[in-house]
């Protein structure tokens, strides 16, 4: 089984963005019969550009007729599908199943997915999606508490507590990314492209001239650099203080802690806003837990008992069966949360310095992405269209990314 990286286009920026941060496809919508209305469609002329441009690099594209059509609309749908079709499109994503049937008399050689709007749920649903043609599938994400007791049958579904599990929301297809191993394969990656990286070096200050900075001072010696770059999450305050600058963060600990070895029973993530924590168990056999931030401000990496003790407290609400397991060890990061819930990445008032900070509990995740756009802005001293909203300058014009709302996680 090979692994696709899937990823939206919503317009000309998103598109060359997906595509340059190493998408193996991307999908699309153009015209009036897709669920992706909200975003920026492309017209004819540039969907035929767009699919010239992406097959060029070797990158597929889906396009999304995945709407519910009556009979008056399915010859202009039918039209689109052609269109798409002559482009040289890879496969549609479609929701109605007369759709699906139009389709596989127009366009017989083009492969159809199954939208998710098709709310599949079920393994005969997929297969009768399969005897219809379709030759993908991906399963609606919405559970009842019949089907979470069937996926992960040591997780407490009874009424009988106090926050009872209702429903949940499931991605089949996802794992666990250990972050030493990720951090690891990025360092080996970087070294295979001649990246000098110096381990046990602590940064202790900055070489400048004038507004400019020229250099880093290190536990090791002095680094004479053109640009520098910040990446160093929970911490970056403490660096740019060196310099004088004042950043609107707040480094809070973040804990985590892990169980002693137990047999397998535990097999996926499991996250309650409800309780507020979430719980896997490693392959080794070791229970994982965590939650939010400890409130107070800290650089220190270990948390508050009290956070333990609430984490724990809602952990054996859900699984009364690791009651009686034990805690081995505990530790936490230090993560940095902006007033506006959103990162901060681009130029700072000094020349040659760059920041990339204010990720909060999301950094590991969007690192893969935004490494592109930190080394556009790095690269051109410009922001990379993507990140330009994110500047420091937010701060003092109002124009706030606001995603406290928005983020459903820990910051």
């Amino acid at each position: 089984m090979t692994t696709e990286l899937l990823a939206p286009a919503g317009g000309q920026e998103a598109l060359v963005a997906a595509v340059q941060s190493g998408a193996d496809a991307v999908y699309m919508g153009f015209g009036a019969f897709n669920a992706r209305r909200s975003a920026r469609n492309f017209s004819d002329e540039e969907f035929r550009a767009a699919v010239s441009y992406c097959h060029l690099r070797g990158v597929k594209v889906y396009l999304t007729l995945n709407t519910l059509v009556t009979d008056r609309e399915l010859p202009a749908l039918a039209e689109e599908a052609r269109v798409a079709s002559e482009c040289g499109v890879d496969a549609i994503l479609v929701q109605d199943w007369g759709v699906l049937a139009a389709l596989r008399e127009i366009i017989p050689d083009v492969p159809l997915h199954a939208s998710t709007q098709m709310s599949l749920h079920t393994l005969s649903g997929v297969a009768e999606a399969a005897r219809l043609g379709m030759t993908r599938a991906v399963l609606a994400r919405e559970l009842n508490r019949e089907e979470i007791a069937e996926i992960c049958p040591v997780l407490d579904v009874s009424r009988q507590v106090r926050y009872p599990v209702l429903g949940a929301t499931w991605q089949p297809r996802a794992g666990i990314a250990k972050h030493d191993h990720v951090a690891w394969g990025f360092a080996r990656a970087l070294h295979r492209m001649g990246v000098d990286l110096v381990q046990n070096c602590q940064v202790t200050g900055f070489e400048r001239v004038g507004d400019a900075v020229v250099g880093v001072r290190t536990t090791r010696g002095t680094v004479r650099a053109g640009k520098v770059a910040l990446a160093a999450a929970g911490h970056t305050s403490v660096l740019a203080d060196e310099l004088g600058l004042r950043l609107p963060l707040q480094s809070h600990p973040l804990q985590a802690l892990v169980s002693e070895l137990l047999e397998p029973v535990h097999p996926t993530v499991v996250m309650s806003n409800a309780v507020h924590v979430y719980v896997s168990q490693a392959h080794k056999g070791e229970l994982v837990l965590g939650a939010g931030i400890d409130s107070y401000n800290s650089y220190g990496q270990r948390g508050a008992f009290h956070t333990i003790e609430r984490e724990l407290t809602a952990a054996v609400e859900l699984f009364p069966v690791f009651s009686r397991a034990h805690v081995l060890r505990t530790w936490a990061g230090v993560v940095d949360v902006t007033p506006d819930a959103s990162a901060i990445m681009g130029r700072t008032p000094f020349a040659n310095l760059y920041v990339n900070c204010g990720w909060g509990t999301g950094g590991f995740k969007a690192t893969p992405g935004v490494g592109w756009c930190y080394a556009h802005t790095i690269a051109h001293d410009e922001p990379h269209p993507l990140n330009a909203p994110f500047g420091l300058e937010r701060f003092t014009t109002g124009a706030l990314v606001d995603e406290h709302g928005a983020a459903g996680v820990a910051h």
